[in-house]
């Protein structure tokens, strides 16, 4: 990280402002890779479920490559707007979804969608914690997820039985 750090001898114009921790980053996009590598790999160390770790690389490099992105280019996160969410949220509503028997395109389903837009959020905001001081693209004020169903899709007893099950003492 000591490359990221400004002395006397840099001129001020090859960097961002301050945006992590007060330190001043490049505005080369190739030399902010390594920070926002780094802030990616911890944020994925944080949860402790390995398949979840696994889904939320998938999903911010589905964003990425989306946006036709190399997501090892996965700086380019700090670039992104609302309207590049929204039109990867639109997208995986109406194709996003695993392909049908003929190899057609389908829907992804909300919930699936919404977990993507989960990650996203949740990317962001760890980098927002860390220092950085730039927007959350996939904010809920921004972008919208798609509806989800409250009661789960785990076969059990039905809601209103347990509820009586649980006022009968």
């Amino acid at each position: 990280m000591d490359e990221l750090v400004t002395t006397d001898l840099v001129s001020t114009t090859d960097y961002l402002p301050p945006i992590f921790s007060g330190q001043q980053l490049p505005r080369s996009l190739d030399k902010l890779r390594p920070a926002i590598k780094t802030a990616f790999e911890a944020w994925l160390k944080k949860t402790e479920s390995a398949r979840t770790r696994q889904a939320y690389r998938r999903d911010v490099e589905q964003f990425l490559a989306f946006h036709g992105i190399d997501p090892k280019q996965i700086e380019h996160m700090t670039r992104m707007t609302p309207d590049d969410v929204t039109s990867w949220r639109d997208y995986l509503l109406a194709q996003g979804g695993r392909e049908d028997a003929d190899g057609s395109p389908t829907p992804a389903s909300n919930a699936t969608v919404a977990r993507k837009l989960t990650a996203l959020r949740s990317f962001f905001s760890f980098l927002q914690v860390g220092g950085y001081r730039g927007g959350n693209p996939a904010h809920p004020n921004f972008v919208k997820a798609p509806a989800v169903a409250d009661e789960g899709q785990t076969p059990a007893i039905p809601p209103k039985q347990m509820i009586r099950l649980l006022e009968t003492p």
